[in-house]
């Protein structure tokens, strides 16, 4: 049965004829599928839940604003590559490796070129009469599925249609669901399956601010001046984060920023950098967020650790615009300063990436050129061939030096992102070490 359905979902859809089994999306199965957005800081998190119908397939495709939103990693907001890394299933899935025996069968695909991402969820055949009913339906009721992320690009205010049902070959009218009604099958199509809830993104604010203090309207992501809701920025000069190049802009009354110095955040209680962290809060060179918290785990891109190294540092704002991609930006002045001092190259092309996680051998080659090592052997990791050619030396020239170290196993994970309590550490250790 589900081969059918999903064939009907895959192929008839395309061909627009669904003959006597198509039914009518309107009534009661209006806002079937439930997307609810959230906003945390720079992430988007969009809740996809089922509602009042009972299924045995869904097919919807959500397209989002690529001037606006980017697919992230759910666990730390870097950039995701594939629709896995900026997943998080919430039903178990049927055959999920650590947990399986659920009924949920997923199939998804993520195309960064047109800014879509394409769910087809179907029931596992093998879970009737246990997840599922008899015949392989289940019915869904304000039930959570999945939450997809999205990192919200810098200096933005997301509007009304950063997200919006779209459209592919292979699903036209948006979404198409295998339901049944009645005791008899029922294939329901049309964007009305789709409700889209953007009632809790607004916390960015509106207007401009420079991020010196002298900007007018409400408080954009970056500091500025003026009334209204702040943005909840953790790279910025506005609320929380990692400051700007200047002093932080005034904020508008509903969010203040973390005052300068203050080093008590609710999320540190018996974190291993905890120690760390208050110290470089109490230095003025990272600040936490209006809510009390540092999040210490949360990820870090290469151009929020130039704003934290050009403060750690006492470097003067670069001036120019060396990387294409930083103009506008809000590290420009600081991808500049560390990029005159030496410290910092670009990526290729004539960019620098300000957006893109940063990852272990990226840092760890700045401290190195930050504190002028010459180049050691890497060899005591296990993973030295993981590392690319111009990190190797500076590797084992900052493990040598105690500016890193590796992990228990023996290894180094040259590749894997960096998290805002690692950068901290790093950063003591640059100055203290």
């Amino acid at each position: 049965m589900r081969r059918r359905i999903l064939a009907l979902l895959l192929c008839l859809v395309v061909a627009g004829s669904l003959g006597s089994i198509r039914a009518s999306a309107a009534g009661s199965y209006g806002g079937a599928i439930r997307l609810e957005a959230e906003r945390k800081g720079q992430q988007l998190l969009v809740t996809v839940s089922g509602d009042g119908v009972t299924m045995n397939a869904m097919q919807f495709l959500v397209a989002y604003d690529k001037g606006q939103l980017a697919p992230s990693n759910y666990e730390n907001n870097t950039a995701a590559s594939s629709v896995r890394h900026m997943t998080r299933y919430i039903e178990t899935l049927y055959d999920a490796e650590d947990n399986p025996g659920g009924w949920l069968v997923s199939n998804a695909s993520l195309d960064s070129e047109k800014g879509q991402v394409e769910y087809v969820l179907s029931v596992a055949p093998e879970s009737a009469g246990r997840g599922s009913d008899a015949e392989g339906y289940v019915r869904l009721s304000k039930q959570d599925l999945l939450v997809m992320s999205f990192q919200i690009q810098s200096g933005v205010t997301l509007g009304e249609d950063c997200l919006r049902v779209g459209s592919s070959p292979s699903v036209p009218e948006g979404a198409v669901i295998a339901a049944k009604e009645g005791g008899e099958e029922a294939e329901l199509s049309g964007r009305e399956l789709v409700a889209i809830d953007l009632s809790k993104v607004a916390s960015g604010g509106s207007g401009s601010g420079d991020g010196s203090g002298s900007g007018s309207g409400s408080g954009g992501n970056e500091g500025g001046s003026g009334a209204g809701t702040p943005g909840d920025k953790p790279n910025g000069s506005g609320t929380g984060g990692f400051g700007g190049p200047s002093e932080p802009g005034t904020t508008g009354p509903a969010e203040e920023e973390t005052p300068a110095g203050k080093a008590a955040f609710s999320d540190l209680e018996g974190h291993w950098a905890k120690t760390s962290i208050e110290k470089l809060v109490k230095r003025q060179i990272l600040s936490g967020y209006a809510d009390g918290t540092f999040r210490p785990e949360a990820g870090l891109t290469r151009g929020e650790f130039a704003a934290a190294l050009q403060k750690a540092m006492g470097l003067p704002a670069g001036a120019g615009e060396t990387f294409s991609d930083c103009r506008g930006h809000w590290a420009s002045a600081a991808v500049n300063a560390c990029y005159e001092a030496g410290y910092v190259s670009g990526t290729g092309a004539g960019r620098f990436s300000p957006d893109q996680g940063i990852t272990r051998e990226e840092l760890t080659t700045i401290l190195a050129k930050v504190r002028g090592l010459t180049p050691e052997s890497s060899a005591a990791f296990t993973d030295r061939a993981a590392m690319a050619d111009w990190s190797a030396g500076c590797i084992g020239a900052a493990a040598k030096a105690g500016l890193v170290s590796g992990y228990a196993d023996g290894s180094f994970r040259p590749g894997a992102a960096v998290n805002r309590a690692e950068m901290a550490q790093m950063i003591v250790n640059l100055l203290e070490q």
